[in-house]
């Protein structure tokens, strides 16, 4: 059958998240391909599975997702002619033909079985918004499974910490409406903003989500309680505002406060409206001077990548406790632990 490749490419590169790594051992032959199966394209791993409608009907197959994709990448042509024969899926494309080892597939992938039978519920617009946000205080690499998570609360709100940030977003029009939270990964939440999303539903196992295209966006649902950080969101201290430049200026003496891929603290002292910005490393030291809006003196130290990932966002404004800086915008909280001790 004849299909435009340019369509082919779009519905493989919206199911690329489901596909496992090279490197992954694999027991599941269907892993780590493109499945083909009833007019949609499907990838899925342990953690991701994703479905959205492809242009190639016919017997189920699954094919390697490496080569397929990558041939499709370089035949430079409108359209191409696929068809399945012999365990091969063959290419052709004027003067090129070419084939793909792929294996029959009876059935679709287990990820969506029961999909149908669920309770789906609407997305408030700024969903997508709200999971960009909290991203930043997820911790990919802890040791603590929950805190690599971004918590999904019944409550109306999305939030994520790593101990030293937390960052709490409440949703437009009071939420999504689940009738219990849910625990999806940071790989997936990450993976979830490359796509439109309209509709949202849940099992034991899975969370799912409706895409603008008419496909499904799955992701493995983890299990555990979040921690309730609701308590820490009222901080009590002083009122601070930073010159817009302070971003830029991070950017400098930052050069001195990494240590290989390791981000050490930096020393900020504020006193007659303005900022003394220090950082030192074993190689140097760095200084910058930036103009506050704040009355008195005080000094603290802070992991400079953790203010400037907040700066970033356009956030000057903030209020600092003896333990923590706390900035807050329309509808989200963001608050930033400060570091004890000193370089001495």
């Amino acid at each position: 059958m004849k299909v435009n490749r340019e369509s082919l490419l779009v519905s493989l590169d919206a199911v690329k998240p489901g596909l496992v790594s090279q490197s992954s051992v694999c027991f599941d032959e269907q892993l780590g391909k493109f499945i083909f199966m009833g007019g949609k394209v499907y990838a899925y791993s342990d953690e991701i599975g994703v479905c959205v409608p492809s242009d190639i009907r016919g017997a189920g197959f699954a094919v390697e997702s490496g080569k397929f994709y990558e041939l499709l990448k370089k035949i430079n042509v409108d359209e191409v002619d696929v068809s399945v024969d012999n365990n091969e899926v063959k290419i052709v494309a004027d003067n090129i033909r070419a084939g793909v080892s792929c294996v029959p597939v009876d059935e679709a992938p287990n990820f969506l079985m029961g999909v149908d039978e669920l309770s789906w519920i609407n997305i408030p617009d700024d969903f997508s918004d709200a999971i960009k946000m909290v991203l930043i205080s997820c911790d990919r690499k802890t040791d603590v499974p929950i805190l690599s998570c971004v918590h999904i609360s019944s409550d109306g709100y999305v939030e994520t910490s790593d101990v030293y940030r937390f960052t709490r977003y409440y949703l437009n029009d009071c939420g999504i409406g689940l009738d219990e939270s849910v625990l999806i990964s940071y790989t997936a939440a990450a993976a979830l903003l490359n796509y439109n999303v309209t509709k949202m539903a849940k099992n034991d196992s899975w969370v799912y989500f409706e895409l603008d295209n008419n496909g499904v966006f799955a992701c493995r649902r983890h299990s555990g309680e979040f921690p309730d950080f609701t308590k820490l969101i009222d901080v009590t201290g002083s009122n601070i505002k930073f010159n817009d430049d302070l971003n830029v200026l991070l950017d400098s003496v930052m050069v001195f406060s990494y240590d290989g891929a390791k981000c050490k603290p930096i020393n900020i002292a504020v006193g007659d409206g303005k900022a003394m910005v220090v950082a030192k490393g074993e190689s140097g030291w760095a200084t910058c001077e930036v103009d506050v809006e704040f009355d008195g003196e005080f000094a603290f130290r802070i992991n400079p990548r953790f203010l400037k990932e907040i700066l970033v966002l356009g956030t000057v404004e903030g209020v600092v406790s003896d333990r923590v800086i706390k900035f807050s915008g329309d509808g989200w909280v963001h608050l930033i632990a400060l570091v004890a001790g000193s370089d001495d």
